[in-house]
């Protein structure tokens, strides 16, 4: 009798196992994992363009504008215009590549002149093709920095914008291995005889990447 209780224990206890792990090896067979990893892609520093006229040397026409700098009137062109190119560090294998499901590259711009500027992220591929663009509506203006009575600067204005890239905009992207950053900077503005511009005044972009990947459980 003792040994037919015994029996039957052993062959419930081996069913319920055998139940538990084929329910966790199903779940895990279903299960999907979404996991995320930040890249930092650096800070890009602009400073004004200094390329003026001789200090009161005045060049009357359209295309010309009076500008306060270090204290001494020069006359400049309406507007300085600066590229760089830089590296897209996007660290993944092949093997990775294809759980990518999307990319949210930020970028935040802090202006510290006293004039609006218009900013614009493009990405390259190895050829300096442009493939892509972080504003695709056209450059994205952040507004001139705050002032003091005088009009000297006294607080930088700040912008941040997040874009995400799935589909066909990711496949772009990441044949890429390039971004371009474009800012113009303007010398005039409309409400002012002419701006106060220093050595200190300049624009600060911070770039960064989120990839998000997807796996389901039999490929973890």
């Amino acid at each position: 009798m003792k040994a037919y209780v015994l029996l039957i224990l052993l062959f419930t206890t081996t069913f319920l196992i055998s139940c538990i792990k084929e329910n966790i090896e199903e779940s895990v067979t279903n299960s999907v994992v979404y996991p995320e990893y930040s890249l930092p892609l650096g800070t890009f520093t602009t400073l004004i363009d200094t390329s003026f006229s001789e200090p009161g040397y005045n060049i009357t026409n359209a295309d010309t504008v009076p500008v306060m700098f270090n204290g001494l009137i020069y006359y400049s062109s309406l507007y300085a215009y600066s590229e760089s190119y830089e590296k897209l560090n996007i660290n993944y294998t092949s093997s990775i590549r294809s759980h990518i499901i999307s990319l949210t590259f930020r970028v935040i711009v802090t202006n510290n002149c006293p004039s609006d500027i218009v900013t614009q992220v493009y990405f390259v591929d190895s050829a300096y093709q442009v493939n892509d663009s972080v504003f695709s509506d056209g450059p994205h203006t952040t507004l001139k920095a705050a002032a003091n009575s005088n009009g000297v600067v006294t607080k930088a204005t700040t912008s941040t914008t997040e874009v995400t890239f799935e589909g066909d905009r990711l496949d772009s992207l990441l044949n890429c291995n390039l971004f371009k950053i474009t800012n113009k900077i303007y010398y005039y503005n409309s409400a002012s005889s002419y701006l106060i511009f220093s050595s200190g005044n300049k624009v600060e972009v911070i770039a960064g990447a989120r990839i998000k990947l997807k796996f389901s459980g039999n490929e973890i």
